[in-house]
């Protein structure tokens, strides 16, 4: 799964490619932002923030499963860039 900048609802700029262990890692965090949102980060299909991305950020940061890294790594780019589109396999 990749993450880019989206630009009239569709993928422009690559920002982060996430392998299976970080999407493993961050599963629990999906998990938590579909709870607290009905947003479901869709594996295998395309998901589009054009903005409000705080909530997925929250998830994140709060899931003690993710490590260190890859955990800074996506906040960070979600933090910089509000309008984004994970792009699944």
């Amino acid at each position: 799964m990749e993450i880019y900048t989206l630009n009239n609802g569709r993928a422009d700029t690559l920002l982060y490619a996430l392998s299976q262990n970080q999407l493993k890692e961050l599963d629990s965090a999906f998990k938590h932002f579909n709870k607290a949102t009905g947003i479901r980060i869709d594996l295998y299909g395309d998901t589009r923030f054009s903005s409000g991305n705080e909530v997925l950020i929250e998830s994140i940061e709060e899931s003690l499963e993710i490590k260190s890294k890859t955990r800074k790594d996506v906040v960070n780019v979600l933090k910089a860039n509000k309008k984004i589109i994970f792009v699944g396999d």
